[in-house]
């Protein structure tokens, strides 16, 4: 993997939502706010599922980066910096 990529291309990928999710996403909060117009009570309840589900969700892909975050860390561990010197603990 080259510097660039490593830097610029990565990071990017990481934190950008797939065109099709993105479209997915949009049709539900069109289809839930009809639903809210036409039957309240089951919009009411299927935003109450899909918040806790979402919140649960969001909770673990936090973790999920906090570990990759942290293994990059230890990754880089003892790797010789710019200056040639090895770091160690």
């Amino acid at each position: 993997m080259d510097e660039r990529e490593r830097v610029h291309a990565r990071p990017l990928v990481a934190k950008t939502v797939p065109a099709a999710l993105t479209a997915l996403i949009g049709d539900v909060k069109r289809d839930l706010s009809q639903l809210v117009a036409e039957r309240p009570l089951a919009a009411a309840e299927a935003l109450r599922g899909l918040a806790s589900w979402a919140e649960a969700t969001a909770a673990r892909a936090q973790d999920a980066a906090r570990i990759g975050a942290t293994q990059a860390a230890l990754n880089r561990v003892g790797r010789r910096p710019a200056s040639g010197r090895r770091l160690g603990l």
